[in-house]
């Protein structure tokens, strides 16, 4: 629901978002969608049945993008995960 009272006869579901906008939702809420895991944004595209459809046509917008930032984040962990295990020392 829109709170700002100068904002208050707009209709926000007609706006898209951007990598600004923020995540309304979960354990990333308040952060920008640009800095939300890929991998998490990805999980809600395909388990969450009554996602918002702005959110929903955002990560329709960038699948793309959104995949290639989860193989980076995926080669991320498993760097930390060796370099935890030993195999860097």
């Amino acid at each position: 629901m829109n709170k700002d009272p100068e904002l208050k006869d707009i209709d926000l579901t007609l706006i898209d978002l951007t990598d600004n906008s923020r995540m309304e939702f979960g354990k990333h809420e308040g952060k920008k969608l640009k800095d939300v895991p890929a991998g998490y944004l990805l999980w809600c595209f395909d388990e969450i049945k009554n996602l918002d459809p702005r959110l929903k046509k955002y990560i329709r917008d960038n699948l793309d993008e959104l995949y290639e930032r989860k193989e980076e984040e995926n080669d991320l962990h498993e760097s930390y995960d060796d370099w935890k295990d030993g195999w860097y020392r």
